[in-house]
This record gives C-alpha cells, structure tokens and sequence, in this order.
C-alpha cells in the first residue's frame, strides 16, 4: 500500500525532529489511522490553509496558518494533503 511505503520512509529519515504536517483532511486521517510513529518526533502541530481550522485543534496538536511557520523551529514539513492552493 503506498501510504505504508511513505510512512515506512518517513521513520527512516526523521527520528526525533521537530515537525509540522500540512494538511488535517482525508489524506492526513488515513495516514494518522495507519501508523502511531508521529509519537517518536516532536510533533508541533498541523498547518493548513482553511482559516475554519486554525486556532482549533487536530489530533491533540493546534492547527496553524502556513504564515506561521515563520516564527516557529521546524526541522521537517510533512506533507498530508491532495489539495493545493
């Protein structure tokens, strides 16, 4: 299953890093759903375009317009989204 491949890559090459994941729909349910590895990194929220989102919560994490990541230290962006803008 592709989800499983991207997973699987993902915790070859980020252990412990301080992370955001862009997006909170249904590509980022079903990613969440299949693996528990987003406990091993330093998980600092989600990032997402819908103002109806940010300031709210997503998983437990806030959810943060993209013009923040400016003020925050991320190492890595994960990307969990099928949409653009």
């Amino acid at each position: 299953m592709r989800s499983k491949n991207v997973v699987l890559g993902i915790r070859d090459n980020m252990s412990m890093e301080k992370i955001c994941i862009w997006g909170t729909g249904r590509v980022a349910d079903e990613v969440l759903k299949r693996c528990d590895i987003f406990k091993q990194y330093d998980l600092l929220g989600f990032i997402d375009n819908d103002e109806r989102k940010q300031g709210q919560t997503y998983n437990g994490r806030p959810v943060y317009a993209p013009e923040k990541l400016h003020d925050m230290s991320i190492e890595r962006i994960i990307i969990l989204t099928d949409s653009y803008a």
